[in-house]
């Protein structure tokens, strides 16, 4: 993953959610209940015979804080830890999940062994940077902006630092080559692989019973997404694993995203509108002769300007975009 990459992604998850101190918890059912607030959603679904979580939130500490929120939901015992995909505000907390079998995809368990310590290295240089920017704090003369703008840093350094102290990175037990059904206490938990979309390992958990999708980071509801190029992100196949989805989860499915609130079949339907007219404008903006910089500079999208994100991460968006289209 480039430089470039972490940074994009780091726009969502490190300057927010790893300082979030709350995790709230939304009931779906009986059984299924998710948490936000520690990273990316985590979904828990509850059978006869234990519990299964989709995530693991952002860090340990994020991750024994949910489990506490999670004790309060079932005391039941977690059987499965599943990884949506490798991001680390999904992976961080696995091993505050060792009473459980982690399962990801193959590609998601190599990415957690060779791609995440990139994140570790980067979460090292923030962390180097306090004693600089404890020293720019403390300069006479600062302005009040960039007062604001360095606590910012700082504190998202520390809390950086306060998950490195205790990470240890921890791969999945149980890797799937393919698509794979657990079946617990009644119910059929799907874990469903259609190749690569937000990036080349990603998981999708069906519950029939339910009717509840958990689309890890192939959805950001309302929220520009992060494409994962250079982890074999491909926008074609990932508007095709949307709308086999659409077709799996009918006008009655519960969906919930990596990101963003959970809501219905129409969350699936704008995340692949969004990428339909991403493709569509990088398409006509190369058969028009464009440089990249030029095509970031057009390219727009005002239909989404509302969603978060909608600045800084939509120009990249239309560099993986580009990045992609010349692989094809």
């Amino acid at each position: 993953m480039k430089a470039v990459g972490l940074a994009v992604l780091a726009i969502y998850v490190v300057a927010a959610p790893v300082a979030a101190q709350e995790i709230d918890s939304v009931t779906l059912s009986e059984s299924v209940i998710v948490l936000q607030g520690g990273g990316g959603n985590v979904t828990v679904i509850d059978t006869a015979v234990g519990l299964v979580i989709i995530d693991t939130f952002i860090s340990p500490a994020i991750a024994r804080r949910g489990r506490e929120v999670i004790a309060g939901f079932s005391d039941a015992p977690v059987r499965y830890a599943i990884n949506t995909h490798y991001h680390y505000d999904h992976t961080f907390g696995n091993q505050e999940f060792a009473d459980a079998i982690i399962v990801a995809h193959a590609n998601c368990d190599e990415s957690i062994r060779t791609r995440n310590p990139e994140w570790l290295e980067m979460f090292s240089e923030a962390v180097e940077n306090i004693p600089d920017l404890e020293r720019q704090l403390g300069a006479a003369g600062l302005a009040p902006e960039d007062a604001q703008r360095i606590e910012g840093e700082l504190a998202r350094a520390r809390r950086i630092r306060e998950i490195l102290d205790e990470l240890v990175l921890t791969p999945a037990e149980l890797a799937l080559e393919r698509s794979a059904t657990l079946r617990l206490g009644g119910k059929d938990i799907r874990l469903l692989h259609f190749g690569p979309g937000h990036t080349d390992g990603d998981l999708v958990i069906h519950v029939p019973e339910e009717n509840l999708i958990v689309t890890g980071d192939l959805v950001f509801h309302h929220i520009i997404p992060y494409i994962d190029v250079d982890a074999g992100a491909d926008i074609l196949n990932w508007i095709d694993i949307l709308d086999e989805l659409i077709r799996i989860g009918g006008d009655d499915a519960v969906v919930v995203p990596g990101h963003g609130e959970v809501g219905s079949i129409q969350v699936l339907i704008d995340q692949r509108d969004y990428l339909q007219d991403l493709w569509d404008a990088v398409a006509s903006a190369r058969e028009r002769g464009l440089t990249l910089e030029q095509a970031q500079t057009e390219i727009a999208l005002e239909q989404y300007r509302e969603y978060d994100g909608y600045d800084q991460p939509l120009a990249a968006n239309v560099e993986y975009c580009w990045r992609i289209s010349e692989r094809e």
